[in-house]
C-alpha cells in the first residue's frame, strides 16, 4: 500500500473573547511582553500561550541542563550556549517531559483576552492518480524516469481550505454580575423580611386569641 496521501484540512475560525479581571484572568500582550514571553516574536509571530509554554521549556532545559533544545528559537541571553548533544539528550527529554505535565500558571503564560483559533477538519485520501502522477513526470524533470509507486513514496501533496466563511464568536461573560447580585440580595432581603413580619403578626394574634380566652373562662 502506497504511503502517500494528499492531505486537506478544513479550516473553520473562532474568536475566543475573555472575560477581563475580577471575572477572569486574561491579559493584553503590549509589543514589550511579546517579546519577553514569545521567542518567536524575532520572527514576527505573536504571542500565544502554547508559544510562551515553548518559551519557559527553551528556558528551564537551558538552565538544567546548559544546553538548547533545537527545536526551539535560541533566547538573545542564551547565545553562548550550544544545542544538547546526545550526552545531554537524557537531561533535555526529562526536563522537557517535567515541564510538559508541570507546565507555568496563567500569571506566568496568561490567556489572551482576544484570542483567534482555528478548528480545523482533515481529510486524506490516495495521491497521485496515474493522469497525475503522467502530469508530475511531463513537469518535472526528476520524476522523469520514476513510476507510479516511486512517485507516491516521495511526494505528499496538502490543499487547506477554508469550511466556511463564517465566524464563530465565544464569549466568557459573569454569571453573576454586581447589579444581579444586589438585585438577588434585595429580593432575598424583601422574602425573608416579609415573612418575619408574618410571622410576628400572627403570633401578637395567637398571643391575642389566647389572653381573650383566659378572660373570658375566668368570668
Amino acid at each position: 500500500m502506497s504511503r502517500l496521501i494528499a492531505c486537506i484540512p478544513f479550516l473553520s475560525q473562532v474568536r475566543l473573547l475573555r472575560a477581563h479581571k475580577p471575572y477572569g484572568g486574561c491579559a493584553e500582550i503590549d509589543a514589550e511582553q511579546n517579546k519577553q514571553l514569545n521567542l518567536w516574536s524575532v520572527f514576527g509571530y505573536n504571542y500565544t500561550t502554547e508559544t510562551c509554554h515553548y518559551t519557559y521549556t527553551q528556558y528551564v532545559i537551558s538552565n538544567t541542563c546548559g544546553c538548547l533544545d533545537e527545536r526551539y528559537p535560541v533566547p538573545e541571553d542564551r547565545k553562548n550556549l550550544s544545542l544538547c548533544n546526545f550526552a545531554q539528550f537524557f537531561c533535555k527529554l526529562m526536563t522537557g517531559n517535567f515541564v510538559y505535565h508541570n507546565l507555568p500558571s496563567t500569571d506566568e503564560c496568561p490567556l489572551l483576552c482576544k484570542e483567534p483559533l482555528f478548528e480545523t477538519i482533515v481529510s486524506t485520501h490516495g495521491w497521485p492518480s496515474r493522469a497525475s502522477a503522467q502530469y508530475i513526470t511531463n513537469k518535472y524533470d526528476i520524476f522523469q524516469n520514476s513510476t507510479l509507486d516511486e512517485i507516491r513514496e516521495n511526494l505528499l501533496k496538502v490543499s487547506i481550505y477554508f469550511q466556511n466563511t463564517r465566524v464563530k464568536t465565544i464569549y466568557e461573560t459573569p454569571m453573576l454580575g454586581i447589579f444581579d447580585l444586589l438585585a438577588d440580595i434585595g429580593g432575598h432581603l424583601g422574602l425573608w423580611v416579609g415573612l418575619s413580619l408574618l410571622a410576628v403578626c400572627e403570633l401578637l394574634e395567637i398571643a391575642f386569641d389566647f389572653t381573650w380566652s383566659l378572660f373570658h373562662w375566668s368570668h
